[in-house]
C-alpha cells in the first residue's frame, strides 16, 4: 500500500513511513482470553493480534498526521509504504523498492517496529541483528525400517542429527562454526556503558521466561546476549512417526541472528564446512537455504536521529534510551541498500505486550504519548534542510 500527502511544498523534506499489516498466527487459540481478531479493552490496554506488531504503530502515525492536518498544511512531505509480507521476510518488497525507487525517494525513513525498553523509557534502536535461516536434512536408509529387525544395524538419522546439533555449541555456549566470530566487531566504551545501565535482573528474567536459569555465551550479560552477540538456535526438529520404526530421515530448522559485520552467505558456508567435517559417514545430509538478511547499523549522530531524539524527549520529558535490537526487520537493510536511506527505528510497544504470543496488546497511555512524539518529530524535521 502506498500513499502520500499532497499539501506540502515540494522543497520540504520527505519522510517515508514504513509499516506492515500482516500478523503472526494466533494459534493456539486456547491460550487467548478473548478472540484475537476482535479488539477488547481491558484496563489501559487494547488486546488483539497485531495491536502492538504493528497495526497500532501504523495508527499512531495516521493519528499524528490527522492531528497535524487539522492545524494547517503538513510541514513536510510524507509517504507511506505499508506491506503485508513482513512476517514472511518481505520476499517481494525488494523488487517493489527497485521498481518504484523514484516514487519512494526520501530524505528520512521512519519505522515504528522496534518498540520500547519500558513504559518510561522512550527508545531509539540504532542497530538490528540480521538473520540466516536454513533447513538441515539428514538421510539414512532409503525407507523406514522395523526397529526390532533392523535396530542396531543402521545408523539412525535422528541420532546423527542430534549429534550434529549438540556440536554446534561448545561448553562455554559459543557457536563452533569455523570463523563464526571473525567479523564480530567490538563495541565502544560509550555503548558498553549504555548496556550496563539497562542491565537486566537475571532472577526476575528467569521467572518471567519460566526457566530455572538463563543460558548463554560465557563472559557476557543477558542484555549483551540479546543485542550485540550473534546466536544460533534450532527452532524446529522433525523425525520419525508414531510407529516402532527407524526413520529414513530427520530435519531441523536452524535460525541464526547475526551482528555487524557478519555476512549471511559467509555464515551459510561456515555451516556447510562444519557439516562436512562432523557428519557421520553412514548418513548423508543436505542444507537448504531459506532466508538471509544482513544486520543493520545506523549513524547515531545523523540529523534524523537527533530530530527523533528531541521528539521522544518532548513527549516523555526525558532523553531516549539508545540500544541495539536483537530482532531482524527485513525492510531496514533493503531501504538502506536500494533507497540509500537509513531507517529511524523506534516504536511504542512494550516488552510486556506479548508480540507473537497470546493476548497481544498495546498499552494505550504509552501509545498516545507515541502519537505526540510523531507529531513533534515531523515538526522537528520541518526545521531541517533535506538530507
Amino acid at each position: 500500500i502506498y500513499g502520500s500527502t499532497s499539501d506540502t511544498p515540494a522543497a520540504a523534506p520527505t519522510l517515508l513511513i514504513y509499516g506492515h499489516y500482516d500478523v503472526q498466527s494466533a494459534a493456539p487459540l486456547a491460550d487467548w482470553n478473548s478472540d484475537p481478531f476482535e479488539p477488547v479493552l481491558r484496563g489501559d490496554s487494547l488486546y488483539a493480534r497485531g495491536a502492538a506488531d504493528m497495526k497500532g504503530q501504523i495508527m499512531a502515525c495516521l493519528c499524528a498526521l490527522e492531528s497535524i492536518s487539522r492545524t494547517g498544511p503538513t510541514p513536510i512531505n510524507i509517504k507511506f509504504l505499508i506491506e503485508g509480507e513482513e512476517e514472511l521476510g518481505s520476499p517481494h518488497l525488494g523488487d517493489f523498492l527497485i521498481t518504484h525507487r523514484n516514487l519512494l525517494s526520501c530524505d528520512f525513513s521512519l519505522n515504528l517496529d522496534a518498540g520500547m525498553a519500558g513504559p518510561n523509557s522512550p527508545t531509539i534502536v540504532y542497530a538490528l541483528r540480521g538473520a540466516m535461516l536454513c533447513i538441515l536434512q539428514v538421510t539414512g536408509p532409503s525407507h523406514d525400517l522395523h526397529s526390532g529387525i533392523f535396530g542396531g544395524l543402521v545408523y539412525n538419522p535422528i541420532h546423527a542429527l542430534s549429534e550434529l546439533i549438540a556440536g554446534l555449541h561448545d561448553a562455554a555456549g559459543r557457536v563452533t562454526l569455523p570463523g563464526f566470530y571473525d567479523n564480530v566487531r567490538s563495541i565502544c566504551v560509550e555503548e558498553q556503558a549504555e548496556l550496563t545501565q539497562i542491565a537486566q535482573d537475571e532472577a526476575l528474567l528467569s521467572e518471567q521466561l519460566g526457566v530455572s536459569a538463563l543460558w548463554g555465551e560465557h563472559g557476557y550479560s543477558p542484555v549483551e546476549w540479546t543485542s550485540i552477540r550473534p546466536t544460533l538456535d534450532v527452532i524446529q526438529f522433525q523425525g520419525g512417526h508414531p510407529k516402532t520404526a527407524i526413520p529414513s530421515e530427520a530435519t531441523a530448522s536452524i535460525s541464526m541472528r547475526l551482528v555487524p559485520d557478519q555476512d549471511p552467505n559467509e555464515i551459510h558456508q561456515a555451516l556447510r564446512q562444519y557439516l562436512e567435517a562432523h557428519s557421520p559417514s553412514m548418513v548423508s545430509w543436505d542444507l537448504h537455504w531459506q532466508v538471509g538478511i544482513p544486520p543493520s547499523l545506523m549513524d547515531r549522530g545523523s540529523p534524523g536521529v537527533q530530530a527523533l531524539s528531541r521528539a521522544l524527549e518532548s513527549a516523555w520529558g526525558k532523553p531516549p534510551v539508545f540500544r541495539r535490537g536483537g530482532g531482524t526487520i527485513p525492510v531496514v537493510p533493503m531501504i538502506q541498500e536500494i533507497l540509500g536511506v537509513e531507517s529511524l527505528l523506534t516504536g511504542f510497544s512494550l516488552p510486556t505486550d506479548n508480540m507473537h504470543g497470546p493476548d497481544e496488546k498495546i498499552h494505550l497511555p504509552t501509545w498516545k504519548r507515541g502519537i505526540a512524539a510523531v507529531i513533534y518529530f515531523i515538526h522537528n524535521l520541518a526545521e531541517q534542510a533535506p538530507g
